[in-house]
């Protein structure tokens, strides 16, 4: 005889969701060692050239970040209209870039060093 049961219907078993808190902090704790804010505001306007190739940096340990232009309708009545230079969150001097850049290789790994550093010939 035949083993077969006409009408009858298995119940499918529900998922169990006692795994779930313990996934959803993994994911907290994955994006939140992740994400990497950024550090600094722009208090200049900076209007990025038009590019018809661009080439995504590899190594972003060896990049230093400084902004020139003119600065924001918020900062004209503090630091005037002219030109100005900003590292990190700060207006600098010309005669301050040189010290600046040196002290950011000088936070870099040893290994990165050699080959930032702007008097150091490579090749």
């Amino acid at each position: 005889m035949t083993k077969f049961k006409i009408g009858r219907k298995e119940d499918t078993p529900e998922v169990s969701t006692a795994s779930l808190p313990d996934i959803v902090f993994m994911l907290l704790f994955f994006f939140m060692t992740v994400t990497v804010m950024k550090d600094d505001s722009l208090k200049v306007l900076n209007e990025l050239p038009n590019a018809t190739v661009a080439k995504r940096l590899e190594k972003k340990d060896r990049i230093i970040t400084i902004y020139i232009g003119k600065p924001q309708k918020k900062w004209e009545p503090i630091v005037g209209e002219e030109l100005k230079i900003q590292v990190h969150d700060k207006f600098v001097n010309v005669s301050e870039v040189g010290s600046f850049v040196l002290s950011e290789i000088n936070k870099m790994p040893e290994h990165v060093r050699p080959l930032c550093h702007p008097f150091t010939k490579s090749g």
